[in-house]
């Protein structure tokens, strides 16, 4: 798995956590540059997130087949993941926040993908790890 690639940085499992922090307020979390390497430009899937809204919607366009998504993080995360299992959509991996209590987890990925939980916490940008553990969902029979 991905969770012990070299250069990929992550918080311990054991770092202490200050207790505000198990909920997340901001959504903007960007994939990780290495993280991005391996999964989007060396493997070559085509990232559907909203950073390529002007020339692609997620939410109205079918998705290539081949893609990667790391949604918004936010009360809007379902309307994503509802997208990643219509029946159409062919084989790709998303990077989303490990909440296996929701419904949305539940719904759309416990039983349509292969769930790859990653040690530790990611480091999303420059302010140190994520205040949520994360994992990849591997649909359509992607590796």
């Amino acid at each position: 798995g991905l969770g012990g690639m070299p250069g990929l940085r992550m918080a311990s499992m054991n770092a202490a956590l200050p207790t505000g922090l198990f909920t997340s307020r901001r959504g903007d979390w960007r994939t990780p540059k290495e993280l991005y390497r391996v999964l989007v430009i060396d493997a070559g899937r085509f990232d559907v997130s909203d950073r390529h809204a002007d020339k692609f919607d997620a939410m109205k366009d079918a998705w290539p087949n081949h893609w990667f998504c790391n949604p918004p993080y936010g009360r809007r995360i379902s309307q994503w993941t509802s997208r990643m299992v219509i029946d159409s959509w062919p084989s790709g991996v998303a990077l989303l926040p490990a909440r296996t209590d929701t419904r949305w987890f539940h719904r759309d990925i416990l039983p349509y993908a292969r769930i790859e939980f990653l040690k530790g916490r990611l480091h999303f940008d420059d302010n140190g790890p994520a205040p949520f553990p994360s994992m990849l969902c591997w649909f359509g029979g992607e590796k």
